[in-house]
C-alpha cells in the first residue's frame, strides 16, 4: 500500500467515525425526524433496548452499550423526565426495570421506521459495488472490529 492511500483510508476512517459521533449526540436531528423533544440517537437506543429485552437495568445498558452506569443514568433520568418510560416494579429494591409509556412506544416504533429507511439507504449504495468488492469490505470491517475489540489500543 502506498504512503497516499494509506493516509487517505485513515482519514476518511476518523471523518467517518467523527460524523457518526457527531450524529449520534445530534438531538435536533433525531427530534426533528421523529417529531420528538430532544432526543439523541443514545437515548433512542435505550428506548429500543429497554422494548425488546425484559431485564433492562441500568448494568444491562451499560455492558450493551460499553458506556459507564452513570452515563446510562443520566439518558434514563432524561427519558423519565421526557415521559418516554417509567421505572417498572421490582422485587429487588436496588435493581430498577422500566417499561415504555405510551409516548415511549410511539417513538420506538417512528425510530424503527427511520431504521428501516436507513437501511434500505445502506442497499442502495451496497447495489453499487459488485459481490466481490463487497466481500473485501466486509473483510475489512470485521478484521477493523477485531482490532477495535481486542487490547490493542489505538
Amino acid at each position: 500500500m502506498t504512503p497516499k492511500l494509506q493516509n487517505e483510508l485513515i482519514s476518511s476512517l476518523i471523518d467517518m467515525f467523527d460524523l457518526q459521533a457527531s450524529l449520534r449526540n445530534r438531538k435536533d436531528h433525531f427530534s426533528k425526524n421523529l417529531n420528538a423533544k430532544q432526543t439523541t440517537l443514545r437515548q433512542l437506543e435505550c428506548l429500543s433496548f429497554i422494548a425488546k429485552h425484559h431485564v433492562n437495568t441500568v448494568g444491562a445498558m451499560s455492558q450493551n452499550f460499553g458506556i459507564s452506569k452513570p452515563a446510562v443514568s443520566r439518558i434514563v433520568s432524561k427519558l423519565i423526565d421526557s415521559d418516554y418510560i417509567v421505572i417498572r416494579e421490582s422485587q429487588n429494591k436496588r435493581t430498577k426495570n422500566f417499561k415504555l409509556t405510551k409516548a415511549g412506544q410511539n417513538l420506538v416504533s417512528r425510530h424503527n421506521e427511520l431504521h428501516q429507511k436507513a437501511i434500505s439507504g445502506y442497499q442502495m449504495v451496497f447495489n453499487q459495488f459488485k459481490d466481490e468488492e463487497l466481500e473485501v469490505v466486509l473483510r475489512f470491517i470485521m478484521t477493523m472490529r477485531v482490532h477495535l475489540t481486542s487490547e490493542n489500543e489505538f
